[in-house]
């Protein structure tokens, strides 16, 4: 009533052309996914999967490209300098997954050209658990969040606080899920670190000596168990509350 004779209404627009840079930590669904939201909304798409996961980017631009016509949606595949090189085209957006680090050079990219863009950047993920928990219940659901996909995961829980009346029982809890459902490559339930570069960052990060349970690793597989370790102090049960 307030704006009369004046109305408002919304007339949808696709932004034009789209640069998706996938992630190859679920390489499909991270670059399948916003391709199909950006077509139907109408938009052109340039896809570039990650190069971390080359066996999926390959078949992608196979089935994509020899089936789909390019002026409307194309995969271009390569590393660092293929990237670089789309970064300092136009785009009128930009949607990427992956590291904080790649994502502030894709920002700043985007920035010469004030295109808009998308960021789904890792972060860190804590669990809380107090007194008052279901203890069995949260071990469980937290040995399958964390050795899904052998954590490589966005939002796979990081680190655990646990109020120190329930510790033991907790811990006790999380080592026998953990057995239970015996992660290996045999029981096609675990799968490899995605490459040689990430499995020796995630080795340097376990520190024998605060092992709890786990700490087997193997280099030509790229295998790293299931690890249970204790980093800090036990915080008191009042910071939980």
């Amino acid at each position: 009533m307030l704006n009369l004779p004046g109305r408002s209404y919304i007339i949808p627009e696709p932004f034009g052309v789209c640069l998706i840079i996938g992630a190859w930590n679920y390489p499909y669904q991270l670059s399948v996914l916003p391709l199909v939201a950006a077509l139907a909304s109408g938009n052109t798409v340039i896809l570039k999967p990650s190069e971390g996961s080359s066996a999926t980017s390959h078949i992608m631009a196979k089935l994509i490209n020899e089936n789909f016509a390019s002026e409307y949606m194309h995969v271009v595949e390569g590393g660092i300098p293929e990237t670089t090189e789309l970064l300092e085209q136009k785009f009128d957006k930009i949607f990427f997954t992956g590291s904080t680090l790649v994502g502030k050079i894709v920002y700043q990219a985007a920035a010469k050209n004030l295109t808009p863009v998308i960021l789904e950047l890792g972060g860190k993920s804590p669990v809380i658990v107090t007194k008052n928990s279901n203890l069995k219940n949260s071990a469980k659901r937290l040995v399958w969040a964390k050795f899904l996909n052998s954590g490589q995961t966005c939002i796979a829980p990081d680190y655990i606080m646990v109020d120190e009346a329930v510790k033991d029982e907790f811990l006790s809890y999380l080592k026998s899920y953990i057995d239970k459902y015996q992660y290996s490559f045999d029981n096609k339930n675990y799968v490899q670190i995605i490459n040689e570069k990430n499995f020796n960052r995630l080795v340097a990060l376990i520190d024998q000596k605060k092992i709890y349970c786990g700490g087997d690793t193997d280099l030509p597989s790229r295998y790293i168990a299931p690890n249970l370790l204790i980093l800090w102090k036990w915080m008191l049960p009042s910071m939980l509350l």
